[in-house]
């Protein structure tokens, strides 16, 4: 079943041409310590870096134009991130042989090096930004590939999205930043069922990005 459910999903994502958003998949076993990230999808960015490594998770350099998704009260549909343990944090990937990159249409590829989260206790308010070296220009960035984040999956929402053992799973939207967001939170491994759903809903998140891209 999950064999099947995994095949199911390439093959559609397969058939699906990314829209001017940015989708986040956020998977991990529940007390293993670590997530994987993996980011896909593109956008315009309007802002620009004022020095090298500005964007650097180690500079910690942030722009509604270019890397921060940064919400009100009401304007992301539920909690990426916990008062207890993600309040205003900045997070270094462990690349692990693995690579997540943003590549610039002027720029060029950049490694992704982190994240930053921020728990602003109103429901819907959390900030979300990444993190990338280099020097990134006013262009069209295209995300893709994935790392690991030493953070437990059950470190990641709060009240209704709370995360608190495997098979437990909440997605989050937003449209009030530079493009809309999609974040997936999947503690894993689910029962087949719940696999296959959430194989659906991931879908269903393409499908729409492929018609916008279509209509745009």
């Amino acid at each position: 079943m999950l064999i099947r459910s995994a095949l199911i999903c390439t093959l559609c994502f397969a058939s699906q041409v990314a829209c001017a958003d940015l989708l986040v998949i956020v998977r991990g076993e529940a007390g293993s310590g670590t997530t994987d990230w993996e980011f896909s999808g593109e956008y315009d960015a309007t802002a620009t870096s004022p020095s090298n490594n500005y964007y650097s998770v180690y500079n910690g350099g942030q722009a509604t134009g270019m890397n921060l998704f940064d919400h009100s009260s009401g304007d992301l549909s539920g909690e990426i991130a916990s008062d207890t343990h993600h309040d205003y944090g900045h997070y270094i990937f462990v690349q692990s042989g693995r690579t997540s990159i943003v590549t610039g249409s002027s720029s060029g590829v950049h490694n992704l090096n982190g994240v930053f989260l921020d728990s602003n206790g109103a429901n819907g308010s959390d900030d979300f930004a990444w993190y990338a070296a280099g020097i990134i220009t006013p262009e069209t960035l295209t995300f893709s590939g994935s790392a690991a984040l030493n953070e437990d999956i059950t470190t990641f929402g709060e009240g209704a999205t709370e995360i608190v053992g495997n098979g437990d799973w909440f997605t989050i939207e937003s449209t009030s930043g530079i493009t809309p967001l999609t974040m997936i939170f999947r503690a894993v491994p689910e029962p087949g069922g719940l696999s296959l759903l959430l194989c659906a809903t991931t879908c269903f998140i393409a499908r729409r990005r492929s018609r916008c891209s279509r209509l745009s």
